[in-house]
């Protein structure tokens, strides 16, 4: 999807404790769901989750699970998630002069 107003997310929480907010999740946006996907899956790596089982529920949600080697008791949620910016905003390229 490459509408000129739509960022994806992206985060990883734990399931099934009583931990709020994200084992890692940053202020950075994507252009793309495969930018997002991609980075997420990196940061699963470093954190010793075994790779991301993804489910793409419609066009604007994917989600995963997963869990570190050897304790699949301890389950991760993986979400990749897309917006809008506000109507009338829109992405603009680094090279096109802003007027």
């Amino acid at each position: 999807m490459s509408e000129p107003r739509r960022l994806w997310a992206a985060g990883i929480f734990p399931v099934g404790t009583e931990v709020f907010g994200g084992m890692w999740d940053n202020d950075q946006f994507y252009l793309t769901r495969a930018e997002a996907i991609g980075d997420i899956a990196l940061h699963a790596s470093k954190m010793g989750l075994l790779p991301i089982v993804w489910s793409e529920i419609d066009e604007k949600l994917t989600i995963g699970r997963t869990h570190r080697s050897g304790n699949a008791d301890l389950v991760y949620a993986a979400m990749v998630r897309s917006g809008q910016l506000p109507q009338g905003w829109r992405l603009v390229p680094a090279v096109e002069p802003l007027h």
